[in-house]
């Protein structure tokens, strides 16, 4: 059997755990083409009710790629046929608000009258509407009326803008499709880089190419992933029962009941003198300053995803306990670690199996 090392996310830039349609960094949620709810309140569903259907957020995230360069999701669609499809619209040069009604190929903005010919060879990147999170090249561009209206000549976009949905102009293509249209009805786990050297505005979620509901457990934007280099003894996980044993007062035993399980719990222990236990870049001062560094912000990071080899899923880090001693003139120096299960939804949602809870399918 291949020997693999346990792993666990650090560092979040942003979090949306699907468990809102507004009130957080991110804005108000709007849904073009589709409606949007917060199932079992851990789920972000887009509906599909039409072609397109996007779910848009209203505030810049304003996230450097070069400190968080990682995305990752977890998602699963409703039927065999709608998809998910996730794009990141990093910034543009300029903004713009689309006028009137044009067509696929033209775009009209009364904000935008500079000089003809001004924004040719840019490109042209819808940030709300039904285009949310799609970039064009402009061949174009000309100012005429009176008042003047700017007007874009587009390589085409799948669908007609509506008057008010906005826009950026930046000189080279501007947005990542993450995860491109993918359809599992299972939950899964899709992992990015993120590209270099941007600042990420937007991140867009979809329901494509049939009718269904594609539901997003989460998405994080965050530095990295730290790979534990070896577990003395292994690695103990501990899948509760769905039962619970109630002492009795006065009576002899317990009484069993099915109330549901505790959050599971995996147990390790690292032998700090074997293998690198700092992260890149040269930054930490300690061997294993990345659980510090987790349990310090856990306040406004409430989980890391892990990913044990035997089962992964959302965590959080009891105390780090870090030994250090010396025996016969040799240094014992470890660090044991309690990651415990972390849930909104019940150990009972709809959403999910056993498997899929620890994902299962990943071993």
């Amino acid at each position: 059997m291949t020997h693999t090392q346990p792993t666990v996310s650090y560092g979040h830039g942003w979090l949306f755990d699907g468990d809102r349609t507004s009130g957080d960094v991110e804005g108000a949620w709007t849904g073009t083409n589709c409606t949007l709810s917060a199932d079992e309140g851990d789920y972000f569903a887009v509906t599909y009710t039409a072609a397109t259907a996007v779910a848009t957020h209203a505030t810049s995230l304003n996230k450097s790629t070069t400190l968080y360069p990682k995305l990752r999701c977890r998602y699963k669609c409703s039927n065999a046929n709608v998809k998910a499809k996730i794009i990141t619209v990093f910034s543009g040069d300029e903004t713009g608000t689309s006028t009137g009604s044009g067509s696929t190929t033209s775009v009209l903005s009364s904000d935008r009258t500079e000089a003809n010919d001004t924004w040719n060879g840019y490109y042209l990147t819808f940030t709300s509407g039904v285009n949310a999170g799609l970039c064009r090249l402009i061949s174009d561009f000309e100012v005429s009326g009176g008042p003047a209206v700017g007007t874009f000549t587009v390589a085409a976009f799948p669908e007609t803008y509506t008057a008010d949905d906005t826009f950026t102009l930046s000189t080279v293509a501007n947005t990542q499709t993450v995860l491109a249209d993918t359809n599992s009805t299972t939950l899964t786990v899709a992992s990015a880089s993120l590209t270099a050297s941007k600042t990420i505005d937007y991140v867009f979620m979809y329901a494509t190419t049939a009718a269904g509901t594609v539901y997003y457990d989460f998405m994080l934007i965050y530095k990295g992933d730290f790979t534990i280099p070896n577990c003395i003894g292994g690695i103990d996980w501990m899948p509760t029962p769905r039962y619970a044993q109630l002492p009795i007062p006065g009576m002899i035993g317990a009484h069993t009941q099915n109330l549901g399980s505790d959050a599971a719990e995996w147990h390790l222990t690292g032998d700090l003198t074997n293998g690198t236990w700092t992260r890149s870049g040269g930054s930490d001062h300690l061997l294993g300053e990345v659980f510090l560094d987790i349990a310090h912000n856990s306040a406004t990071e409430p989980w890391q995803w892990f990913d044990s080899k035997l089962g992964a899923c959302k965590v959080t880090l009891d105390t780090p306990i870090f030994h250090r001693a010396a025996t016969n003139n040799e240094l014992d120096w470890t660090v044991s670690l309690v990651f415990r299960e972390y849930r909104l939804s019940s150990a009972g949602c709809s959403h999910e199996s056993y498997g899929s809870r620890f994902h299962l399918e990943m071993i």
